[in-house]
């Protein structure tokens, strides 16, 4: 590092004219056409000089490190000339690699008594021209000009030239322009250069605002420190203006309109030239002259309007400008005729008459707004000073506004239409309402599972939903299991606002959730065909294929049809269910249909895919339509009421593929599942993914018209039973399985006995479980914990239900003790439970404890306690 830094100041040493730089990926000779492609760090030739990207970070950091121990050892008043040759060798080095470095610009400034000025001024000069945005190195330049320009005068044009130089590089240079004003501050004794100077880059960067501005300030200075007596009335500007600044002002005057002539395209000679009309209305005493210019001016605009088709839109905003100040010179001025004549020509303006044919309808559009927006200013009031009167409080005074009691203040004025458009904005939500403290507050129903949508990832899209509706939204806490949000604001707008969003959110985000209930129509109701089912698995079984056992079956018992699937993750909505399917049995019960049965004559077999060596479900249909009119019908009503109870929504209906194409009418697949790999006992065994067969050998044997199951099923009946009993309106209609586990398994689970096997709740064959195998056969795993379960028997008063765990683990105690607790006294915990255990049960809620296999232990009576 130091090796890098000795190398920079031999590169200014041996070429102090150094002035231009720049950081590079690698300093080598062949830069400068030398051979070599070795990176040196730095390397300097021809007035210029690289420093490698790498190498300006070692630089960097030694030379910060150098600098603060050199500057340590000069102290207040620098006298040691090793320090001070240190210093700055150190601090040049850095402001190389970092231009605002105020630390090293402080260090050259109390070193400036030993620098050489003229040397520091190239130095600046170079930094600039590589970082020509460093505010740091622009405020050193202006401090080494301070004490410059009055020993060199000369130095001026030298600084207009870098100024110029900058300004031509980079176009609309800020801080080149705020140098150019501060030199003019500061050089009065040579102003004539500086107005000799000025001008050229009005046609270099004729967008550049702060140039223009630039001249306004100038132009400002000049009208204020001149006579305003001193008048010749030869010309229109003459007449307004003080004879001494007549030539300046012409000038921009002219510029102006060459600019216009040049560049009508841009904004800035537009709104330049109307700053220039302002100044010179400020000017007039009387508007004998103002009229004629305001005519001139118009019709220039009008002319390049129509021209340049690119100028329409800032010549329509300048001829609004110029009327807005025109109406303010015209507020103390009695002059009707041109006041009438401003008017027609807004109202011109405001009704965009003929500018959409002539200039496109978004200028047109940019003026009327404009135009309408000085209207409302119109006709001008003169403008009165604020009166103020003294008071003293304590030992002080201020001064208080006076404030007219008839002044009507915008938001007055607009009270009566904002309170009745409120009162006309009272929906149905207002008697839900409550207001407490100084808000209002809303109970939104919404399902626990949605609430983490509504809060999403960091909270993100909760402080999205509050900032776009003004609403706050307050959510429950997990373990509180409320089924609800609460909005709280001050306005009910809002809260309506924030409603329609959430709403417009969950709708989005339920297709992320998972189905938790169907509705089916049951085809088990009759004994020879639930004999078919169970000869047709029997005969299946004993054919031994690859990948099929009897745990993928669907039994015999829970045969039907799904005719929709459900999301409902809230006991309300369960509830709401309900009472929807008991109003659906009302009315199928006084339809004309209810005495006439339903009849279903199942043939073949059929798979979901097109591949039949990859399968997962296998099914049978009956395919007349006769059934499928009738289920269709069914469903029609089904599904309006459902969406009337907003328990269903169409885009669900379509995404399940149960509605026409317009989504009109329904159309429901009338699938018997007969295998299932969603069933297999190795997926709940080694949790794996769904499973897959190759059913070429069963389609061939049993699926076509002279198969064993189509030959009998085809007979096969379901029972000739009404819409009452083939549709039940109970819970066993409404299953709560996102696997379509069928009704009865529901109700078996919630009224006999629940097991719990690797801690969660499962419903087993019974005839499965034995001590020869650790793997019994699952109907149905539930993914809802044990207390939910308990929750519902608790709910319907259900006492006495079996909590079996299948083996004491310490996930299957953690379950079998969440369901006792959540239903103190109403359940019974076996499987596992010893004289050690037994009263931890007990005391957790269970009425009773089951303690068959501790009592009768390898087939002999044991002692308990």
């Amino acid at each position: 590092m130091a090796i890098l830094l000795e190398r920079l100041t031999a590169a200014f040493r041996d070429d102090p004219a150094i002035d231009e730089y720049a950081l590079v990926p690698c300093a080598s000779p062949n830069l400068f056409g030398d051979e070599g492609e070795e990176d040196l760090g730095c390397i300097a030739a021809q007035h210029k000089l690289a420093i490698s990207i790498e190498g300006a970070l070692l630089v960097y950091l030694h030379g910060f490190r150098a600098m603060q121990h050199a500057l340590a050892a000069i102290g207040a008043e620098p006298t040691d000339r090793a320090s001070i040759q240190l210093a700055d060798e150190s601090s040049r080095a850095v402001l190389l690699c970092n231009a605002d470095c105020a630390g090293a610009w402080r260090c050259r400034e109390k070193l400036l008594p030993h620098l050489d000025l003229a040397a520091e001024l190239l130095f600046s000069a170079m930094l600039l021209r590589t970082n020509h945005k460093s505010g740091e190195t622009w405020a050193h330049r202006r401090l080494l000009l301070s004490r410059a320009l009055q020993a060199a005068p000369q130095l001026l044009s030298e600084e207009l030239s870098l100024v110029e130089e900058l300004a031509k590089r980079y176009d609309h240079h800020y801080y080149a322009w705020n140098h150019w004003a501060w030199l003019d501050r500061q050089a009065a004794c040579a102003s004539e250069v500086l107005k000799l100077d000025f001008p050229k880059l009005a046609f270099a960067t004729p967008s550049h605002y702060g140039l223009f501005h630039h001249r306004l300030v100038r132009l400002q200075q000049q009208l204020a420190s001149a006579d305003p007596s001193a008048n010749v009335e030869h010309t229109a500007l003459e007449a307004l203006l003080p004879v001494e600044v007549v030539p300046a002002f012409s000038e921009e005057w002219n510029l102006a309109a060459k600019l216009l002539g040049t560049f009508a395209h841009l904004e800035a000679p537009w709104a330049f030239r109307a700053q220039l009309f302002a100044l010179l209305l400020e000017q007039a005493a009387s508007s004998s002259h103002v009229a004629s210019l305001w005519h001139s001016e118009v019709d220039r605009a009008q002319q390049l309007q129509r021209s340049e088709p690119a100028a329409a839109r800032w010549a329509l905003r300048f001829q609004v400008h110029i009327l807005q100040e025109l109406s303010f010179f015209l507020a103390d001025q009695d002059a009707a005729p041109l006041r009438d004549e401003a008017r027609t020509h807004l109202e011109e303006l405001k009704a965009g008459k003929d500018l959409a044919a002539k200039t496109g309808a978004q200028s047109a559009g940019y003026a009327k707004k404009d135009a309408a927006r000085c209207a409302k200013r119109w006709p001008p009031t003169p403008a009165q000073d604020p009166k103020f009167e003294v008071v003293r409080i304590g030992n002080s005074y201020y001064r208080k506004l006076v404030v007219d009691e008839n002044l009507k203040f915008k938001c007055e004025e607009n009270r009566r239409y904002f309170e009745e458009d409120e009162a006309e904005e009272e929906g149905e939500l207002d008697e839900q309402l409550l207001y407490e403290g100084d808000e209002w507050v809303f109970r939104m129903e919404m399902p626990a599972i949605f609430h983490k949508f509504i809060v999403g990832s960091r909270a993100r899209n909760k402080q999205k939903l509050e900032m776009e509706s003004g609403c706050r939204i307050v959510v429950p806490k997990r373990e509180e299991l409320e089924d609800c949000v609460y909005l709280r604001a001050r306005q009910k707008q809002q809260i309506y606002s924030c409603k329609a969003l959430i709403e417009l959110l969950c709708e989005k985000e339920e297709a992320k959730l998972e189905y938790t209930h169907f509705i089916s129509v049951p085809l088990a109701h009759d004994d020879k065909f639930r004999q078919l089912v169970d000869q047709f698995r029997e005969d299946v079984v004993l054919q031994r294929f690859a990948g099929i056992d009897a745990s993928i079956f669907m039994p015999s018992r829970r045969m039907h049809f799904t005719l929709c699937m459900l999301k409902l993750h809230s006991h309300a909505q369960v509830d709401e269910m309900k009472e929807a399917l008991k109003d659906l049995s009302a009315r199928l019960a006084a339809s004309s249909d209810y005495g006439r049965p339903v009849l279903a004559h199942m043939k073949g077999l059929h798979i979901m895919t097109d591949d039949p060596t990859s399968v997962g479900v296998v099914f049978t249909t009956d395919r007349s339509s006769a059934l499928q009119n009738r289920m269709n019908a069914l469903s029609d009503n089904m599904f309006q009421l459902f969406q009337a109870r907003n328990l269903v929504s169409s885009q669900s209906l379509m995404s399940q593929r149960l509605l026409s194409s317009d989504g009109q009418h329904a159309e429901v697949k009338l699938h018997a599942t007969l295998m299932n790999t969603k069933y297999a006992r190795s997926r709940f065994e080694e949790r794996s993914e769904r499973e897959t067969f190759d059913a070429s050998v069963l389609m061939e044997r049993f699926g076509q018209a002279g198969g064993a199951l189509s030959s009998r099923a085809k007979k096969a009946e379901a029972p000739s039973h009404g819409f009452s009993e083939g549709l039940v309106i109970d819970s066993d209609t409404v299953c709560a399985s996102k696997d379509e586990v069928p009704a009865s398994a529901l109700a078996e689970l919630n009224r006999g006995c629940g097991a719990r096997r690797y801690g969660k709740v499962k419903q087993i064959v019974g005839g499965t479980l034995s001590e020869e195998t650790d793997a019994p056969v699952t109907n149905f795993a539930a993914s809802q914990p044990s207390s939910y379960f308990a929750e519902l028997y608790k709910k319907d008063g259900l006492a006495g239900g079996h909590a079996i765990m299948l083996g004491a683990t310490p996930e299957n105690r953690a379950t079998a003790l969440e369901a006792v607790k959540a239903y103190p006294g109403g359940l019974q915990v076996g499987g596992g439970v010893t004289v050690d255990n037994a009263l931890e049960y007990l005391e957790a809620g269970a009425s009773h404890v089951i303690v068959t296999s501790y009592v009768f232990f390898d087939g002999k009576a044991g002692v308990m306690g």
